[in-house]
């Protein structure tokens, strides 16, 4: 058996039934290739909105989606995103179809009873979400969104746990694309404010829940039929338990998320339409950085099945091993990026951005601190997910949130929006240290080398050139000596790709030779 966790495919011994599993590097290359090219297509999309739409109304897209984003995640009561780690669970001992329909009926009570419960309650979610009672009209476009939206997650989270990452990659790539293209057609044929951008991302869900749906129809008839049938009585208290301490860590990440620019509306003192246009400028801030996050929260859940497969079949070291190393290389990653963000922020705001959100410009590299912390908690979380320690996932989150909170309560009302960013960021770095200490607890190694990465992207606001120098030392340390990335963990990097490299050389020489 492999040394290295990303080769196992238990379809092919034989011992899992269904379509053909991805294997770890051809996930993260799928992943990461439409990725890029989502996000390429995201960040036209978020500066045409922020160019075209008044600042109180790109204010308002941002609460929106945020509600429809972290709701549907909240509304699922954990039991679909647990897939992740349970079908393989159920597949081994012959219930996957039950699992699956039973997971699948579930998931659709909970998307429909959402919706209508939004809808019915409008007003009062016009107030909560916005500040002002007159937005019910979005609120009811919002309602049918997040019932799609849930029936989308539990698609994505579907192929996930299949480890069909190439499924993964297009169905997100699909949205992203389409929401785009139908954002855009319909500010300028229809209206330019936050209802049309939100009905154009309600039907590009849509449409890839219509295509993805009947893929996963045929998808389940190749899963061999179920050894026996769990009882209701044995099944649901074993899924809730299993789901319910997801589901606490979903609704504190959420609150996570959202608790700085709701915040800025009911916190602030501010008129609802100066405290929108103050979450406008924050969103201007975060049109960068959340692609940074979302990337590792793409890396963090296809890294996740393959870390749970390895994990069951006893290899547990060896994950303990490479988390390590994944931590490392995406702290190294995003922070690289994020001072190249740095560096090309008069490009994003004078230019693209057509110098509307001065104070959206001043917070950008704590924003983005706080990005990359919040990508390396995705990926952190996986090892617990693996220990089966959600529950101490969620209590780090809460400390974080607590701190979060706090700090929101106390510094938004004298430094306004930048109060509101390093609330966040802070709560971001205690709890990330929080789930490393709990890691080690339970055999994941810590060094040095990772707490210098991890605590690098605190220097972002000495200004561009300046963290330009910090990425420069800190890829030297870990390249040229031991400090931040040990020789043997550089050893193993090198195994893992000489193979692939050595496959692009043979197909260069083949193709210069032909």
């Amino acid at each position: 058996m492999s040394d290295h966790p990303n080769t196992t495919d238990g379809a092919a011994t034989g011992e899992l039934s269904g379509p053909r599993a991805d294997t770890l590097f051809g996930s993260l290359t799928c992943v990461l290739l439409l990725a890029v090219a989502q996000r390429g297509l995201g960040f036209v999309r978020e500066v045409l909105l922020c160019r075209w739409l008044d600042q109180d109304e790109v204010g308002q897209w941002a609460l929106a989606f945020l509600f429809v984003v972290s709701g549907a995640a909240i509304v699922s009561l954990g039991i679909q995103g647990s897939m992740n780690r349970y079908v393989e669970h159920y597949r081994k001992r012959g219930q996957l179809r039950t699992y699956l329909r039973r997971v699948a009926c579930i998931s659709s009570v909970l998307a429909i009873a959402s919706a209508v419960v939004v809808a019915a309650l409008r007003e009062v979610f016009s107030e909560m979400l916005f500040g002002r009672a007159d937005r019910q009209e979005l609120v009811v476009v919002l309602a049918a969104v997040l019932g799609v939206v849930v029936a989308n997650n539990f698609l994505l989270d579907f192929f996930t746990a299949l480890r069909l990452f190439r499924v993964v990659s297009a169905m997100q790539f699909a949205g992203g694309t389409v929401f785009v293209v139908l954002s855009i057609t319909a500010m300028l044929a229809w209206r330019s404010d936050s209802l049309a951008v939100a009905s154009a991302y309600g039907t590009a869900q849509l449409a890839v829940v219509v295509g993805a749906g009947i893929l996963a129809l045929r998808t389940s008839r190749s899963f061999a039929n179920d050894a026996s049938t769990p009882t209701h009585r044995s099944f649901w208290p074993n899924v809730l338990r299993a789901s319910s301490a997801l589901w606490g860590y979903n609704c504190l990440i959420n609150l996570f998320e959202i608790a700085d620019r709701y915040m800025l509306v009911h916190v602030s003192g501010l008129e609802a339409e100066a405290a929108l246009a103050l979450v406008g400028a924050y969103h201007s801030a975060r049109v960068v950085p959340s692609l940074l996050a979302t990337g590792a929260a793409l890396v963090a859940s296809t890294l996740m099945p393959h870390w749970s497969h390895a994990w069951e079949t006893g290899r547990r070291k060896e994950i303990a091993r490479w988390q390590l190393i994944a931590l490392k290389l995406m702290a190294l990653g995003m922070l690289t990026a994020g001072a190249m963000v740095v560096v090309a922020s008069p490009l994003l705001f004078d230019i693209a951005l057509a110098g509307k959100y001065r104070a959206g410009q001043d917070v950008l590299p704590w924003v983005l601190a706080a990005a990359t912390w919040t990508g390396l908690a995705a990926v952190a979380f996986n090892y617990l997910w693996c220990a089966e320690r959600l529950g101490l996932c969620a209590a780090t989150l809460a400390v974080g949130v607590v701190v979060n909170l706090s700090l929101n309560f106390a510094l938004i009302p004298s430094y306004g929006l930048l109060g509101a960013v390093l609330a966040t960021g802070v709560g971001h770095f205690v709890q990330l240290s929080l789930v490393y200490r709990l890691s080690k607890a339970y055999g994941m190694p810590l060094d040095l080398g990772l707490w210098l990465l991890t605590a690098a992207p605190a220097t972002l606001w000495l200004g561009p050139w300046a963290a330009v120098g910090v990425v420069a030392v800190l890829i030297v340390l870990s390249f040229g000596s031991d400090r931040i990335f040990t020789a043997v963990e550089k050893r193993e990097l090198s195994e893992i790709a000489a193979p692939y490299l050595a496959r692009v050389g043979f197909q260069r020489r083949s193709t210069a030779g032909g």
